[in-house]
């Protein structure tokens, strides 16, 4: 039987469907064996998913927990910096006071020797004491010229407030120590630059603002110089408390001139808040004497309001800070540099013979070591001893005796032997002039 061509086309177009039907089917069996096996596998890992899943879960308020700390940290370095730049404070943290004054930080300023201080307080004008729960503060308003200082000669200061700083013993109320050693109390008299209206603008400058510390000793008999302001505590008690006066004699404060000659000087910063480091300090070493009465005035002020229920005592005192390397300039020699431990170098006594004295020494000299002596008698080297060279004039003469070098030294005398005629020295007479210790160079 024959087929026509046109059957025999329709066939293979037959066979090309089914093959290719065929090759489908085979192709959809292949991706479902891998979606199978593909499901098994994540059937398996379910658990360790679940797992995992149940982990996060639980670690999810501790995650929220740091991501907050670490946003609020970032929101106060921000903050710092921000009040870093707009109250003008470079390197925040590093210049702090009060410090600790010991002497291996103190260096001697000779421009700070013999200062002098020209005090004009006025004693009257707009005064206001208040009380703002840290510490308690006399405020001055004005802005006369009332301080001159030697060493800032082109300066000119105004007395802006005093803060006022105790503790609740005789030694542990100031701010500031010398060789950790406190005082019963410390004043800060806060100086404004004459150049800034006010002191909000001084404390944003490095001339700005001098800070004059005054330590407060305690002791038995009243100071009259203190009496004014301690009859005003009463009326500023509790936080808040505010009065005015239009008369207080501020330069009974300040020290006497023979009492400013001696002091140290740094920079440093606000011992309260904001803590500005705009601020040159000079801490008296002389203190004010301040009665055991007149303390316990100081210590009855409060850092409560008057409607608060539970009254809190005032401890107007910031710890010390770390130096951070700063100097502190003293303007008196006792307290610069290190202590003396007494390992300084002594002055060497120098001794020039005479012709005479040296005849002498060389004549004892043949007794113990023969002729192996220096005999020049102008020779002013004080080594003669063979057994260490001997001066120039002895390793020549060394040179020159070959035989007896070889043949060893002579023995010395024996105690029975008698010396030989030589007449003693006078004195040891040194080279510097009478009125001078005798032997002893500068």
């Amino acid at each position: 039987m024959r087929f026509s061509s046109k059957s025999s086309n329709s066939l293979d177009s037959c066979q090309l469907k089914i093959f290719s039907e065929m090759a489908f089917l085979s192709q959809l069996s292949g991706h479902l064996q891998q979606l199978k096996e593909k499901t098994v596998t994540m059937a398996e890992g379910a658990p360790a998913i679940g797992a995992h899943l149940q982990s996060l879960k639980e670690g999810a308020p501790k995650l929220l927990e740091s991501a907050m700390n670490a946003k609020n940290g970032l929101l106060n370095k921000v903050k710092l910096d921000s009040i870093g730049k707009v109250l003008n404070v470079t390197n925040l943290g590093r210049n702090q006071s009060p410090i600790d004054i010991v002497p291996v930080i103190t260096a001697f300023g000779e421009h700070l020797q013999n200062a002098e201080f020209r005090v004009e307080y006025e004693t009257t004008g707009e005064f206001r004491a208040t009380n703002d729960g840290h510490s308690v503060w006399l405020w001055r308003e004005g802005n006369s010229s009332e301080l001159a200082i030697s060493f800032l000669p082109e300066e000119q200061y105004h007395l802006d407030a005093i803060n006022w700083h105790f503790g609740t013993e005789p030694m542990n109320g100031s701010e500031h120590t010398i060789g950790g050693v406190g005082y019963a109390g410390e004043l800060h008299l806060i100086q404004r630059n004459t150049r800034f209206p006010t002191i909000d603008l001084a404390l944003k400058q490095q001339n700005g603002i001098i800070a004059m510390a005054i330590f407060l000793n305690e002791s038995h008999d009243e100071n009259p110089s203190l009496k004014s302001f301690i009859d005003l505590l009463p009326k500023i008690t509790y936080k808040n408390n505010e009065c005015r006066l239009t008369s207080f004699n501020v330069g009974s404060l300040f020290p006497p001139p023979e009492k400013t000659k001696e002091f140290w000087m740094y920079e440093g910063s606000e011992t309260v808040e904001p803590f500005r480091e705009t601020v040159h300090w000079i801490v008296f070493r002389s203190a004010l004497p301040i009665s055991s009465m007149q303390l316990e005035k100081l210590r009855e002020v409060r850092a409560s309001g008057y409607d608060e229920e539970q009254e809190r005592s005032m401890v107007p005192l910031r710890g010390t800070q770390q130096a951070n390397s700063r100097t502190v300039i003293s303007s008196f020699r006792s307290a610069a540099g290190q202590p003396d431990l007494g390992l300084k170098k002594q002055k060497t006594r120098k001794v020039i013979l005479t012709d005479r004295e040296n005849a002498f020494i060389e004549k004892v000299l043949v007794v113990l070591f023969g002729d192996l002596v220096c005999g020049q008698n102008a020779c002013r080297e004080i080594d003669h001893v063979p057994q260490t060279g001997g001066c120039r004039h002895m390793r020549q003469k060394l040179r020159e005796t070959t035989p007896q070098r070889e043949a060893g030294m002579r023995k010395l005398p024996a105690k029975s032997d008698p010396m030989p005629n030589a007449e003693p020295p006078d004195a040891y007479r040194a080279a510097s002039p009478p009125e001078e210790p005798p032997g002893v160079l500068k």
